[in-house]
Order: structure tokens, then C-alpha cells, then sequence
């Protein structure tokens, strides 16, 4: 019985991704529970993202079934709705956070406020606002708020890549698991 096992595995492990995504997904009960167990386990070992592949072109007949391609249709939708709101809520927590350091950054200057005559800024990460002086004299580094813009905008973009990233890894292996 082991040694069944293991030529299971290993004709499994020669498999192509199109073959063993058919296994599992179009062909799964022309298949032992076990052989579809190690092809999942494969599938999972090799990463391979299964929003990537083409449901239809799995199929062996030169004609698919509509089931399938509407099966792959709502999920090419699910994916691409998760993928553009996961990034949306990366995006806008971001600038979330980058707002709420440029005020702690402005409530520290506040608080660190010192005599008449001391010049004190904020900002993050360039000090772009400066205040202070005999006079109160108040300055705005244009070319700061400018770069702090750029850096800003990068850092939306940045946690939108990073959540986006996040939610496909947690639906691969929530799929995975499920299926």
C-alpha cells in the first residue's frame, strides 16, 4: 500500500498545473479521494495562483460547457472586485496614516512650542511648515509640501499593493482549504 502511495505522489508531482488543476476541479470524481488530496497538496506547493487560470481551456472538448465558463466568469469577477477594494482600503488607509503623523507631528510641534523668539516645524517626512521667531513669522516650504506629497502618494500606494497582496494570499489558502 505504501508503495502505491508513493508512485501516486510521484506521477502527481510529474503532473503539469493545467493537469492538475483538471483533476481537481473539472475531473474530481474520476478520482480517488487520496489522488485528489495529493494533487491539491501539490498545487499548494508549487503557489501556483488558481485566479490565473483558464477554466475553459482545461477542458478537453473543443467546446466548454457553460457551466464552467460561467463558474470562471464569477470568479474572474469575485477576484477582480476583492482585488480592486482590497487595494482601495490599502490605498486609503495609508493616506490614513500618513494624515495622523503629519498631525502628531503638528500637535508635538505645538507641544514643544517654546519661547518667543525659537522657530519650531512639523511635517513628515519633511518639515514643511515653520513657525516662530520675535514676530511669529510663519513660513511654508513649498517644495516640502511637494515632496511630501510624492511620498505620501507612494505610501498609499504601497499599503494598497501590500493589503491587495494580503487578501489574495488569505483567499488562496481559504479556496485551498475549502476545496
Amino acid at each position: 500500500m505504501h508503495d502505491e502511495s508513493q508512485r501516486l505522489m510521484e506521477h502527481i508531482t510529474g503532473l503539469t498545473d493545467n493537469d492538475l488543476f483538471r483533476m481537481v476541479y473539472l475531473d474530481r470524481a474520476q478520482y480517488q479521494p487520496q489522488a485528489v488530496t495529493y494533487a491539491k497538496a501539490e498545487i499548494a506547493k508549487r503557489d501556483v495562483n488558481i485566479n490565473q487560470v483558464d477554466f475553459s481551456e482545461l477542458s478537453n472538448s473543443t467546446v466548454s460547457h457553460p457551466f464552467i465558463l460561467l463558474i470562471q466568469r464569477i470568479r474572474q469577477l469575485i477576484a477582480m472586485i476583492i482585488q480592486n477594494r482590497a487595494f482601495a482600503i490599502g490605498f486609503l488607509t495609508g493616506g490614513l496614516v500618513f494624515a495622523l503623523i503629519n498631525i502628531h507631528s503638528y500637535r508635538r510641534m505645538v507641544d514643544a512650542a517654546s519661547c518667543c523668539d525659537g522657530f519650531t516645524s512639523f511635517g513628515f517626512p519633511f518639515d514643511w511648515y515653520t513657525v516662530g521667531g520675535y514676530f511669529g513669522e510663519t513660513y511654508i516650504h513649498w517644495l516640502q509640501v511637494i515632496a511630501n506629497a510624492v511620498v505620501g502618494y507612494f505610501m498609499c500606494m504601497l499599503f494598497g499593493w501590500f493589503v491587495r497582496k494580503l487578501m489574495e494570499k488569505i483567499r488562496y489558502y481559504v479556496i485551498a482549504a475549502c476545496t
